[in-house]
């Protein structure tokens, strides 16, 4: 009789993982950085004279785009964990049905 056979099928996946584990970490650091970089427009950091106005302006400009090209990239890679995270699944599913169907027609011959 034929020896059985068995695959770590979380041992093919691991490295998803990896990925997964990545992509969150610079999701929470873009999302650290949007909360950390705001201020409190009543009590600016800076002085409230003419060069502190022009200094704000032009924070707020940039800072407003940064914030928006942030969000749109913090959306992507959510987007890239739900894909990551379905893919896994997926690989194990149909590795799992494989390795049933292989023993399957084993049994039966």
């Amino acid at each position: 009789m034929p020896e059985r056979l068995e695959v770590d099928h979380n041992a093919f996946a691991a490295g998803e993982q990896g990925l997964v584990d990545l992509l969150e970490g610079l999701i929470g650091g873009m999302r650290e950085y949007i909360e950390g970089s705001s201020f409190n427009p009543q009590d600016p950091p800076w002085g409230t004279d003419v060069y502190g106005k022009r200094f704000e302006a032009a924070y707020l400009d940039t800072h407003g785009k940064l914030t928006e090209a942030i969000s749109s990239m913090e959306g992507a890679l959510a987007n890239v964990v739900e894909i990551t995270n379905a893919s896994r699944t997926n690989f194990i599913t149909a590795q799992e049905d494989a390795v049933t169907t292989v023993g399957n027609q084993v049994r039966r011959s």
